[in-house]
């Protein structure tokens, strides 16, 4: 009977590639610190008052203490939304994160900031985690207006 066994250069090759494609394990805070998603504060806060939820008409987010007016306050949201819970969105998600009513204003607002996507349809998952993502880039185009 003959006994199969790996090279040198097999076992080599082995770990290089182990070495390739390993991935830290990166559980979210709220994990790390025993916290559930629905203890969150949800809405998109006011960068004047630190109110909360905003409102969102007309493209703008609305305070409704102080009268303020945002364009971009969901992308600091977003941001948020990645550290404390995952990397990835779908509609859904964010209109319960965002508490943002319309399915068709919550995927107007993820297609403006050209996220990179995985799947499709209902399928959609917007991706949040790269270093330089466009939400980023986004902010920095485009700076918040009061």
């Amino acid at each position: 009977m003959r006994k199969e066994t790996a090279t040198p250069k097999d076992v080599k090759k082995l770990i290089r590639t182990l070495k390739r494609k390993h991935e830290e394990s990166k559980p979210s805070i709220l994990e790390r610190v025993n916290i559930e998603d629905k203890d969150l504060l949800k809405g998109v806060i006011c960068v004047a008052c630190n109110h909360r939820p905003l409102v969102r008409k007309h493209g703008t987010w609305f305070c409704l203490k102080c009268d303020s007016r945002n364009n971009d306050a969901h992308i600091q949201a977003l941001k948020d939304y990645e550290l404390l819970i995952a990397p990835t969105i779908n509609n859904s998600e964010l209109r319960e994160y965002l508490v943002v009513d319309s399915p068709y204003v919550a995927k107007r607002l993820l297609q403006s900031l050209n996220l990179p996507t995985t799947g499709t349809k209902k399928g959609t998952q917007y991706i949040l985690s790269s270093d330089e993502s466009p939400a980023r880039k986004h902010k920095q185009k485009n700076p918040p207006t009061i």
